[in-house]
């Protein structure tokens, strides 16, 4: 089933995942981020991808310093790191972006902004509307192109598949840092995963 599953415009958190298992170089690092990342990279990756070094924060707290981690995971590397975030944790730990220029070591961040904490759609607790909005989503409306610029790294924002693959394999070849933000539907994404587990629930 796995080269099966659907690709939506703009891309799913999906689609995204397995298209940087399969085009990640090997030898560099792949940094995941709590709550989805690690997980929909650990459930949907394509295997036989490149050998990568993954490194990832756990604990009560670790939703905070991804990005300040993912810097210290390049440096202790001395390679390239890509680091798989979802939107609030970029947001927890937005001043670590100043650490990017202190580094020679590249770090190329790939934002999931689904505008809030999409794991918590997954949940029980997603079918109490009256205190899931905004006590777990916690939803915002913040981009990150202006904290890009602010910090003055490479931003894209990619609005299909086939622009995000092409954006990422030309910042993997650059010397310098980048963001890519792409903005997802955090609700098609938990009817997406439902639907597949759904189906692997069956055919099991």
């Amino acid at each position: 089933m796995a080269g099966n599953l659907p690709v939506s415009t703009p891309p799913d958190e999906i689609s995204i995942v397995r298209t940087i298992a399969a085009t990640i170089p090997a030898g560099s690092g792949l940094f995941l981020g709590n709550s989805l990342p690690i997980r929909l990279m650990d459930s949907f990756a394509e295997p036989g991808g490149a050998l990568v070094s993954v490194g990832t924060n756990r604990g009560a707290s670790g939703i905070d310093g991804n990005l300040a981690t993912a810097a210290g995971f390049a440096v202790g590397l001395g390679s390239a790191v890509t680091a798989v975030l979802g939107d609030l944790a970029v947001l927890h730990d937005l001043n670590s972006f100043a650490l990017f220029k202190k580094i020679s070591t590249p770090l190329h961040i790939v934002v999931i902004n689904n505008f809030g904490g999409g794991i918590f759609q997954l949940l029980p607790i997603f079918d109490y509307k009256d205190v899931f909005e905004p006590c777990f989503a916690t939803p915002h409306n913040y981009h990150f192109e202006a904290i890009a610029k602010m910090f003055d790294i490479a931003y894209f924002n990619p609005n299909s598949l086939h622009e995000f693959a092409q954006v990422y394999s030309e910042s993997l070849s650059s010397s310098s840092s980048s963001l890519i933000e792409i903005r997802t539907d955090r609700e098609k994404c938990a009817r997406l995963l439902s639907d597949l587990h759904g189906k692997i629930i069956v055919s099991v």
